[in-house]
């Protein structure tokens, strides 16, 4: 028996080491996981975004027109967790260490990389994800391998070889250093089509651990189970230039020469066979992380069916104009669907044709709404703002479109950030910028963001855009004092009997014990807190938490959220 222990930064969820984990318990191995940091989230009412605070990815939101920070720009880890994990590895002893990480976290992953490297140097270090995969020579100065793509099959040669003391340079999806510093790209094992046999997440609380405000929880302490999250395929429709979801199929055609579907599908029967299993555990709300669940119309049928019949719990799932017509979303709805989101990412055309890849029209974007609307299901706007390439007149145009949508619609407007690797990073060397100031994009972030609030908000943000002159005088007449036109957010008059599960900061006190069996109601005051008004005391409300209240706010003084911005409970 081999001992794996992986670790991924700002992630408790993280399916793609839990599937890990169970297969390699499956074939009698044991395998440990570590969750450095689970997100927090802070507001700052109405306090731009700038480029010198826009630290990482997870700074770089609007929200309902209110900054939104979470991740490492909330949060970093401290010097006393860097030695927590080093002692955890230490106890754990593992033959080998890996590391699941996205492109975010390059930077700020160095000083975890480089103490793991230092104290265990003789123990083969790994990592793998989206971050390793398209940027392994960065990865290489502190790791002795990276992980490609899907590593179902090779974890079990990786710890059959550390078993028996084999060359781990022989096995196959590794990419690694040869003695004069250049790439070496192992073969790869292909591509698991069939994902039927993969066995389920691995979610029980033995060997996981999260570390947080200075502390070590258990999964006993800290595995929230009442929203449970799961994947119905792998793989994407799409090619979207920003993302780097589709590039695994590019990369494995073009590197390894291997043709892989756009999206794979499980089996309803063996989706329902793991909802079962989460719903005996507590599960109350489901959670489908899939780019957009969709697929044949048989395959939509049958799980509409079984679901129903079977699990008949409230879910979330994420939709997109091009793949769910009137009879799937219909289909969907019946088995419960309540909430979803539609990533429209820029209201111009061309935008999101030629440089995003999404040939989505507007009256595919209107059509999918359209019908949301008429069946009450409720639904967050994803904007790219801040992208070098819209135009005024391709701002004028999405505002064209965001007034043909209804107001009271959550909106969330993401720094565009261009990943090395992605397409969108190589179209920057071809295609020149507008070159649009700060000031023009952080002008039209909170134009749309009053736009889709309410219709008092939508009224001001018009007459401001037409009759004021220059940028600076709309964007001070827009945010200034203003207040009162951001709240509430339509979230208020949600159904009282539903949970809420997503990365938005309301959503994410639900892990703080806050479930709809204490939950009166939930609303949005000005500052951008959440309020919830309650049935019974809330002494429980850290149920599923070694971390009191005193320790989340000892910890965030520390932190470099200013004084006076809002802060949220932990989900711990």
């Amino acid at each position: 028996m081999a001992k794996i222990c992986i670790l991924t930064f700002y992630d408790k969820l993280c399916l793609g080491i839990r599937y890990l984990s169970s297969i390699a318990r499956q074939q009698g191995h044991e395998a440990s996981l570590i969750f450095v940091k689970d997100p927090v989230v802070a507001s700052s009412k109405n306090k731009p975004v700038s480029g010198k605070e826009n630290l990482t990815y997870y700074n770089n939101c609007l929200h309902n027109g209110q900054t939104m920070s979470f991740g490492y720009d909330v949060e970093p880890w401290s010097d006393h967790e860097i030695k927590l994990l080093i002692n955890q590895i230490e106890r754990i002893a593992p033959d080998i260490i890996g590391i699941s990480t996205r492109s975010f976290f390059t930077k700020f992953g160095t000083p975890v990389m480089r103490a793991i490297k230092e104290k265990f140097p003789n123990t083969p270090f790994v990592c793998g994800g989206f971050g390793p995969a398209f940027d392994p020579g960065w990865f290489l100065n502190w790791a002795d391998y990276v992980v490609f793509g899907e590593y179902d099959s090779s974890i079990i040669n990786l710890l059959d070889a550390v078993e028996k003391d084999g060359p781990l340079s022989e096995c196959n999806g590794l990419i690694f250093k040869d003695t004069d510093g250049k790439l070496v790209y192992n073969p790869v094992s292909g591509i698991e089509s069939k994902l039927d046999k993969l066995p389920f997440p691995d979610w029980d609380d033995d060997n996981k651990y999260l570390i947080q405000y200075d502390r070590i929880a258990p999964g006993s302490r800290f595995q929230y189970r009442e929203d449970y999250s799961l994947i119905a395929g792998r793989g994407c429709f799409g090619n979207c230039s920003y993302c780097m979801a589709w590039k695994w199929r590019d990369t494995y055609k073009k590197t390894y020469g291997l043709n892989v579907k756009k999206y794979r599908l499980r089996s309803p029967q063996n989706i329902i066979e793991e909802l079962k299993k989460a719903k005996e555990q507590g599960a109350r709300f489901c959670t489908f992380v899939d780019p957009v669940l969709t697929g044949p119309s048989e395959w939509v049928k049958e799980l509409r069916d079984r679901y129903s019949d079977e699990i008949g719990l409230p879910f979330q799932a994420n939709c997109h104009p091009l793949f769910t017509d009137d009879i799937t979303l219909k289909r969907l709805i019946e088995m419960g669907l309540k909430r979803t989101c539609v990533g429209i990412q820029s209201g111009s055309r061309r935008i999101r044709s030629l440089i995003f890849n999404r040939n989505v029209s507007d009256t595919s974007i209107l059509t999918l709404c359209n019908m949301l609307d008429k069946h009450d299901v409720l639904y967050d706007i994803h904007l790219i703002g801040w992208n070098p390439y819209e135009t005024i007149d391709d701002y004028e145009k999405g505002l064209a479109l965001f007034l043909k949508l209804k107001s009271r619609i959550d909106l969330n407007v993401f720094r565009l950030q261009i990943l090395p690797g992605s397409t969108l990073f190589d179209i920057q060397h071809s295609l020149t910028p507008s070159g649009l100031s700060e000031q023009v994009h952080l002008y039209y972030a909170y134009l749309f963001s009053f736009v889709f609030n309410n219709e008092k908000s939508r009224k001001f943000a018009l007459s401001v855009h037409e009759s004021l002159g220059s940028i600076d005088e709309k964007i001070f007449e827009l945010i200034a004092g203003k207040e009162d036109l951001l709240a509430p957010s339509y979230i208020a008059s949600a159904m009282p009997e539903m949970i809420f599960s997503s990365d938005t900061p309301r959503n994410r006190l639900i892990g703080s014990g806050f479930t709809n069996r204490n939950a009166k109601k939930i609303t949005m005051d000005y500052d951008g807190n959440y309020i919830l008004d309650v049935l019974d005391s809330l002494e429980n409300k850290m149920q599923n938490s070694i971390f009191s209240e005193e320790d989340r706010m000892s910890f965030l003084a520390k932190s470099f959220i200013p004084k006076t911005a809002p802060n949220y409970p932990a989900h711990v």
